[in-house]
């Protein structure tokens, strides 16, 4: 039993560790995107492919060019009015620092009302 309880010490001083660390990393996060320009990131399961879902004045600075598609989100259960976003579709901006994870961007606009059907 004392080696059980060993072990744990030992893993839960593993954890407080790594706990330190992610919040280390998580304040550069921060003090990088300055006023937030990320809204969400996400990596693929293989670790290769990272994308970084940013604010649209920042995806248009790197891509002034992108065409947008339309996306209508309908009425349904929890959502009691239709709407429309523009989504600028997930690009690859290059490799991050490991040389094996591709970096890829995308954005979403703000909501507005759906254009009304011809």
């Amino acid at each position: 039993m004392k080696t059980k309880l060993i072990r744990l010490g030992n893993l839960t001083l593993k954890a407080h560790r790594l706990d330190q660390q992610a919040r280390q990393l998580r304040k550069q996060l921060r003090e990088v995107s300055g006023s937030g320009f990320y809204t969400s990131t996400a990596l693929d399961e293989a670790g290769t492919e990272l994308t970084i879902s940013v604010k649209l004045p920042l995806y248009l600075q790197v891509l002034p060019d992108a065409k947008p598609l339309l996306h209508v989100f309908e009425v349904c259960e929890g959502r009691d009015r239709a709407y429309a976003r523009l989504h600028y579709p997930r690009t690859e901006i290059g490799l991050c620092a490991n040389k094996k994870t591709r970096l890829f961007i995308d954005a979403w606009s703000e909501s507005f009302d759906p254009p009304k059907p011809a």
